[in-house]
């Protein structure tokens, strides 16, 4: 296993007022940066991602604030997370 954190997503609304960096530790751990006028980071997400997999993330933006899913590769499935005030476990992909 490599002690090497990967970068896998990121994404930017406002005209990179906010940017989102989505990263993996070397044991899996989903970790997230923030830029909202300056960095901070990482966050621990909460689940883990199968090692050596990639991160894919979407969002959209409306009057309830921003909406964000992210996808990841976990026991033999692609699962999400999602963000709705808060990270929350989402769909489990078939």
């Amino acid at each position: 296993m490599s002690n090497q954190w990967s970068i896998s997503a990121s994404f930017s609304w406002n005209d990179f007022q906010h940017i989102r960096v989505y990263g993996l530790k070397p044991d899996g751990t989903i970790v997230e940066w923030q830029y909202d006028g300056s960095w901070t980071g990482p966050s621990v997400l909460g689940p883990k991602a199968d090692p050596g997999t990639t991160l894919a993330v979407v969002h959209t933006e409306n009057n309830s604030g921003v909406h964000i899913r992210l996808y990841y590769h976990a026991d033999g499935r692609i699962k999400e997370l999602a963000y709705e005030n808060g990270w929350v476990p989402g769909s489990i992909l078939p």
